[in-house]
């Protein structure tokens, strides 16, 4: 499986349980694949973990050997956010439920990050329109929640910042297709989560894009 959307280079903003599960992810799919983390212990910590979780994927069949090698060689270790995101095509933000820290991060990732980057926050309970409220380019910054424990999980939730973009809502959704994932979309200020198939997604992006928002029916 390998990832679509001109996605080659991503960074997880965050080296903890569900920062390295995603960064694993991302790997097994292709993906270079920046950890960074303020703390050097706890990027080796993770990094340790992270083999151990791939190994015993292996040892269970549900990845080749080739696959624990990706992960061992294709991640590079980093407590510079700025030279971390200095090439990246993706950026996911994957620290603790604080929004404060979260638009620390995100502000930092986006001053520092090419312009056509997507800049995502695996937050499960902060706005994401108020954590873009902190990016240089907040039309680039779209929610991607992986479900835990993210390895084998099909799901992942995207949320819409009100000032995110169309096409960097596409992007995203085509890279987490690509990656093998059911795509579930939630409004800004909404509740609900509601499941994307490819017939729906495009008049979703003339709905949005004529700054409308997408209401389901009852039923659905």
């Amino acid at each position: 499986m390998s990832l679509r959307g001109a996605v080659r280079a991503a960074v997880i903003g965050g080296a903890g349980q569900m920062g390295r599960r995603i960064g694993a992810e991302l790997v097994l799919c292709g993906c270079e694949v920046t950890m960074y983390d303020r703390s050097k212990e706890q990027l080796t910590e993770a990094f340790g973990i992270m083999k151990a979780e791939v190994d015993m994927l292996h040892r269970r069949g549900l990845i080749s050997a080739d696959d624990v090698d990706k992960v061992q060689t294709c991640i590079t270790l980093s407590d510079d956010i700025e030279d971390a995101v200095k090439d990246a095509d993706l950026i996911v933000e994957a620290v603790i439920e604080n929004l404060d820290i979260k638009r620390d991060v995100i502000s930092k990732a986006s001053l520092a990050c090419p312009p056509h980057a997507i800049v995502t926050t695996n937050t499960m309970t902060c706005s994401v329109t108020k954590v873009a409220e902190a990016a240089a380019h907040p039309e680039n910054v779209v929610g991607l929640r992986f479900l835990y424990p993210v390895y084998m999980i099909e799901d992942v939730e995207i949320t819409l910042a009100l000032q995110t973009d169309v096409q960097a809502a596409e992007r995203i959704k085509t890279m987490a297709i690509s990656m093998g994932k059911k795509c579930f979309f939630k409004n800004p200020g909404s509740e609900t989560f509601h499941r994307i198939d490819p017939s729906m997604y495009e008049t979703l992006q003339r709905v949005v894009a004529m700054g409308h928002t997408f209401q389901p029916s009852k039923n659905e």
